[in-house]
């Protein structure tokens, strides 16, 4: 899905700022969005639709529907010593 949704923002030919500004949320949550990394809410499904129309309603409802995949490794946050 993260394929589809960054083809249509990138034949929308818009940056994330400019998405961001249409759906009225931050640059930063609308990449995280795009990237599979943040839930949309139903609020916001219609506007991410309107500023992106070649995203799939498939894969809007998946995109409310569905939790971000996320996990913690404790490796990261281990001391080098």
């Amino acid at each position: 899905r993260t394929h589809r949704l960054l083809a249509a923002k990138a034949a929308s030919g818009k940056t994330f700022d400019q998405i961001a500004d249409e759906v009225g949320l931050t640059n930063t949550y609308t990449a995280q969005l795009l990237l599979g990394q943040a839930k949309l809410s139903a609020a916001t499904a219609p506007k991410l639709k309107l500023s992106l129309p070649e995203i799939s309603d498939e894969d809007i409802k998946a995109m409310v529907e569905t939790f971000p995949m996320r996990r913690f490794d404790p490796a990261i946050l281990q001391e080098p010593n």
